[in-house]
């Protein structure tokens, strides 16, 4: 983004210990453990749009153990330990997600339900059943199905019973209300500029004078600072959602095809369709949020073939997002060379309803007491 002088004029100045970047998933869970390890802290979250505006309000809903990829490709990408940690970490933001669906009794359309990890291919099923013993030895609970147990063509399934879905942007909402921060909408950051006392913000509504700044702005980081460009890539996710079915015909969440085909129906017995991206994969990466006939074409197909109870329907909604993309699929937590004030955590890889809570709370005390984050580190990229 480019400003101009006259614009640079017309913004007031906003003072605060931290600014957080970014009102999606990541800055709301950042946002909400920032006030529990500092309750007197003064936060200021800043927004380009409004809240849940990007990926994190146009995704599934889908709060899920794992990773994109199956446990035993985790294993091979990042080692035995490393996929073991990460595996646990999306169950720990699972469990302080609960703690704060509990705590708060918010409304996020729960719908605890668990999910099927189904096999799209007799070789994807060679993968689940494999991944389940790992997952098993390493002392996690889940159950290999050898047939399809939702008997619409896909070669077993593995049962992970604690998954569930949420409305995302009522729960994005949720955390950053209950963290008691100051949200300034409309306000995108530009610049940053450090002086010796503090790291001054340039937003479009604000200048903004922070001891501490957190960027969460996981696709569009590169937007804001080109020192994230070999961190983050931008990946653009499609989803449809059908009319409400006459009858519920899934009980479950459903990711398949390795991570690239999700599915689920709404509390409302509408069906929602996502995926596909990787069969368009040139087309489907930057920053353009339309959607596409080849993608949304590729979705119907395979809707009417796995489900033609929703061909009496009509495609009620279509949409997409921008994911960002890390080297190696896993977020990435650091700190700007120039000024180690900054700090960031980017890069969840479609899966930041899985892991950022967890993530959000290495960041916050990356930033405010220097601990060490762990698998999540840009250390492991150098």
């Amino acid at each position: 983004m480019t400003v101009s002088v006259w614009q640079q004029q017309a913004v007031t100045e906003v003072a605060c210990d931290v600014c957080v970047l970014g009102a999606g998933i990541t800055g709301a869970s950042v946002a909400r453990w920032l006030r529990r390890e500092g309750p007197k802290l003064k936060i200021v979250l800043a927004e380009k749009h409004v809240v849940a505006a990007g990926a994190s309000g146009r995704n599934a809903g889908m709060v899920l153990a794992g990773l994109a990829d199956h446990y035993d490709q985790m294993i091979a990408v990042f080692g035995r330990s490393v996929a073991q940690e990460a595996w646990a970490a999306t169950l720990e933001h699972q469990r302080l997600l609960n703690d704060f669906l509990s705590e708060t009794k918010v409304n996020s359309h729960v719908e605890r339900c668990g999910s099927w990890r189904a096999g799209f291919s007799e070789d994807e099923c060679e993968h689940l059943a494999r991944s389940a013993q790992l997952l098993r030895e390493d002392q996690f609970d889940v159950e290999f199905i050898e047939h399809d147990p939702l008997n619409r063509g896909f070669y077993g399934a593995l049962n992970i019973k604690d998954d569930y879905g949420v409305d995302p942007v009522r729960l994005v909402r949720s955390l950053i209300e209950s963290a008691a921060v100051d949200v300034l909408e409309d306000c995108e950051a530009y610049a940053l500029e450090s002086e010796r006392q503090a790291i001054i913000v340039h937003t479009k509504r604000a200048r903004i004078r922070a001891a501490h700044v957190i960027v969460a702005l996981n696709a569009y980081a590169p937007l804001f600072d080109k020192a994230f460009n070999s961190l983050v890539t931008p990946q653009r996710g499609q989803i449809l959602v059908t009319a409400p079915l006459n009858a519920r015909v899934l009980d479950r969440l459903v990711y398949t095809q390795h991570g690239y085909i999700y599915f689920r129906q709404l509390h409302d017995k509408r069906l929602l369709l996502g995926g596909w991206r990787h069969e368009y994969a040139n087309a489907e990466a930057g920053y353009d949020d339309s959607t596409t006939p080849d993608v949304q074409n590729a979705l119907e197909n395979f809707m009417r073939e796995r489900f033609p109870e929703a061909t009496s329907v009509p495609v009620e909604a279509r949409w997409s997002g921008t994911m960002g993309f890390s080297p190696d699929g896993l977020p990435v937590v650091g700190a700007l060379p120039d000024d180690e004030r900054v700090v960031y955590a980017v890069g969840f890889t479609g899966h930041g309803f899985g892991l950022a809570l967890e993530v959000a709370r290495r960041v916050a005390r990356f930033a405010l007491e220097g601990e060490h984050p762990g698998i999540f580190s840009v250390d492991r990229l150098k």
